[in-house]
């Protein structure tokens, strides 16, 4: 009879751990999906952003001058931001494994940074977006 009760024990005591293993590898499995799309929409709100304000510098026209400060990181991430003005889009991608990432398009015809290159990266610091005579320039 006590062979039998310890056994009933053991078995009730392996279910229950069974439970929680289960509880907890969904629990932490929804955890890194939400951190994900937390990374995703942040760094597409950053591409947003820097897209805009490469538009404003064309709807403002000449002399059009502001400054946009960019994270260091997303959520952790490294990042970088590229800039093709051959094809009026802006890729902004994680440098992970897991890699995220979001392209925008821009409407300014010239793009480029101060040596003049029209595909570049973006420094990931505060930069400045200038309208000079019809060309944006990141600096």
């Amino acid at each position: 009879m006590r062979g039998q009760a310890a056994f009933e024990f053991i078995v009730l005591a392996v279910a229950v751990l069974i439970l929680l293993f289960t509880f907890f590898v969904i629990t932490f499995s929804r955890q890194f999906y939400l951190q994900d799309i937390q990374t995703q929409d942040r760094l597409d709100g950053v591409c947003s952003d820097v897209a805009n304000k490469i538009n404003q510098a064309i709807y403002f026209g000449g002399g059009f001058s502001q400054n946009v400060t960019l994270p260091n990181k997303i959520y952790g991430s490294n990042y970088s931001i590229e800039v093709q003005s051959s094809t009026k889009t802006l890729i902004c991608r994680t440098n992970e494994t897991n890699q995220k990432s979001a392209i925008k398009f821009f409407i300014a015809d010239k793009v480029n940074n101060m040596t003049g290159s029209t595909s570049f990266f973006v420094p990931i610091r505060e930069v400045k977006i200038n309208n000079t005579e019809g060309t944006v320039v990141i600096s």
